[in-house]
């Protein structure tokens, strides 16, 4: 099932869902050398046991000149993005930050959709709640450049409830003494 805003579950159409749930906030104009906040707010508390963000529909001229950090209802921040992908415009762009990713944004060769790892590598392990607001921190450090992005999405899986996990071991148990 995936969460919207308002915290209500609901069933992906195309069969299993791959996340547990999936909270989007609002993008905009990033104003050319000036710090910005884009918040999110999200009124269920859930236990996150794997988190990730996508930032959908970037658009820059010199996305080198970005830096952006998430920062967490609880005073925590994560550098995602500083000085990637050099000089070379990007238009409608999908990046996904991951734990899970194996490399770390470009710093001089094109950014492309990713995954990769937020720039403080593990960080992503520390969330472990998701109510409150959230929001997520552009700052265009150069002059001269423009551009926007359309959402930020945060989606991962919840820590699974006692009962499920025993239902799981049952399950692998079942299993284990089918192929005897």
């Amino acid at each position: 099932y995936i969460g919207d805003q308002t915290g209500v579950y609901r069933a992906m159409a195309d069969g299993e869902p791959p996340w547990d749930f999936e909270f989007t906030g609002a993008g905009g104009a990033i104003e050319d050398y000036n710090v910005q906040w884009f918040p999110l707010v999200i009124g269920e508390d859930l236990d996150v046991l794997y988190i990730e963000l996508e930032i959908a529909g970037l658009t820059h001229t010199a996305p080198m000149d970005l830096n952006i950090f998430l920062l967490d209802p609880y005073g925590g921040g994560i550098e995602i993005m500083d000085d990637s992908g050099d000089q070379v415009p990007v238009t409608d762009l999908t990046i996904v930050f991951s734990d899970k990713a194996d490399s770390l944004p470009p710093a001089d060769t094109e950014l492309g959709s990713g995954p990769y790892l937020p720039m403080g590598p593990g960080a992503f392990a520390d969330i472990t709640q998701t109510l409150g607001e959230w929001r997520l921190l552009v700052v265009d450090d150069a002059v001269d450049d423009s551009g926007s992005f359309d959402s930020f999405t945060l989606r991962g899986h919840v820590v699974p409830e006692p009962m499920t996990l025993s239902l799981l071991a049952f399950g692998a148990l079942a299993a284990m003494r089918r192929k005897r």
